[in-house]
């Protein structure tokens, strides 16, 4: 049976008639910390989509991580300083992809539906999805 009288092991973690004021601020910070934290992730799902909210879990991931090797001295294998870069690497390509790379002009056809167009010119016929897909497109270019 457990004792509430019993706190052996966290006085250990300040002074000895138990923990030190830091360790509660720090307590509080991290709970506060934590607040800001899932608040932000609230507001980024109302703004963006899902996918941008697993990327910027990934960049959380990704900075602890290295706040961690840099802050504790962390050790890192080869194999997690490989997951760490294709990572990083992904975070870096979907940001472009969203917000950086150029966005095609009013009336002009998306790349994808071009790449489509060239890959499969008898697609409308063969696949529903990809025949919804020229369709649209094909609306586009009437209203221009």
């Amino acid at each position: 049976m457990y004792s509430t009288d019993d706190h052996s092991g966290l006085a250990s973690l300040g002074d000895k008639d138990g923990l030190d004021a830091k360790w509660y601020w720090a307590f509080l910070f991290s709970c506060f910390m934590a607040f800001l934290v899932n608040a932000s992730f609230c507001f980024i799902t109302g703004k963006l989509n899902a996918v941008t909210y697993q990327v910027i879990g990934h960049t959380k991931t990704l900075l602890t991580l290295i706040s961690g090797v840099f802050l504790f001295r962390n050790t890192v294998s080869a194999r997690q300083a490989t997951g760490m870069f294709i990572a990083g690497v992904g975070v870096g390509w979907y940001t472009y992809a969203m917000f950086w790379k150029p966005k095609p002009a009013p009336g002009e056809t998306p790349a994808a539906i071009e790449l489509v167009k060239a890959i499969a010119p008898d697609a409308q016929k063969a696949d529903p999805e990809t025949s919804m897909l020229l369709d649209a497109e094909d609306k586009l270019d009437r209203k221009a």
